[in-house]
């Protein structure tokens, strides 16, 4: 939320400081005063939202070794993207919950539609009211090339995605340069974009790359999940 404010300034001496915190003159009593953000966290990387996406290509599941097995146990792993900073951790178990739900937060439902569906009874949709509002173009770098993938918000700075579109598994790197378009209709100016702050997956998939372990998070550098709503989540044993 941008806050500005006009003050009155000493008679004879009107100025103007503009958003460059250059101070001119002005033919008014008036001063203004440059708003200040909301403190929506550091990018962590220079805008990437200008981009030409066609220079990414869709990142298809690996063709090989996708069903690695994984023989360690599986633990939920982090990278911090600003330190570089990789954390291991451990996974509670809780005997008497096995299952669990989040709700998700419509903003507003202009669908009235089921999303039950059959692999067989899938349709192209154009529209971008909820629920496709939450769907996400997730743009990165691995090995020297840029990709695509989609995601979902899950919450306000957070989209869950595929453990490959953030990490290369099998004992291989993270990706770099990753930035979102939330709500992707073909630009990234819809809700403007968002840098990665966090990304996270799972040692099944990092270390072995076992395709039952293949799932990513985003952590994003503005909750830019108030604009577009997001998906509730649920999981069982």
């Amino acid at each position: 939320i941008l806050l500005a404010s006009l003050i009155t300034a000493p008679a004879g001496l009107p100025q103007d400081v503009d958003q460059t915190g250059e101070v001119r003159a002005t033919t008014t009593s008036e001063v203004v005063r440059e708003a200040r953000r909301a403190d929506e966290g550091e990018l962590r990387f220079p805008d990437r939202s200008n981009d030409d996406v066609s220079s990414y290509r869709p990142l298809l599941l690996p063709e090989s070794g996708f069903e690695g097995r994984h023989d360690g146990p599986v633990e939920a792993i982090t990278f911090d993207v600003k330190t570089g900073v990789e954390s291991v951790h451990a996974l509670p178990y809780d005997p008497f919950r096995t299952s669990g739900w989040i709700a998700g937060q419509e903003l507003t439902d202009e669908v009235n539609e089921s999303l039950d569906a059959n692999f067989g009874t899938f349709s192209k949709i154009t529209s971008t009211a909820f629920p496709w509002s939450t769907q996400a173009r997730v743009f990165f770098s691995q090995a020297g090339g840029n990709y695509v993938c989609s995601g979902t918000m899950i919450d306000a700075k957070n989209i869950i995605t595929a453990g490959h579109c953030v990490h290369e598994g099998s004992g291989g790197s993270w990706s770099t340069g990753l930035w979102v378009a939330p709500r992707w209709d073909g630009d990234a100016n819809a809700y403007g974009s968002a840098n990665a702050t966090l990304l996270a997956s799972f040692t099944g998939w990092t270390n072995s790359g076992s395709g039952s372990h293949d799932m990513g998070f985003v952590r994003l550098d503005r909750p830019v999940g108030f604009l577009t709503g997001w998906l509730g989540t649920f999981w069982n044993s």
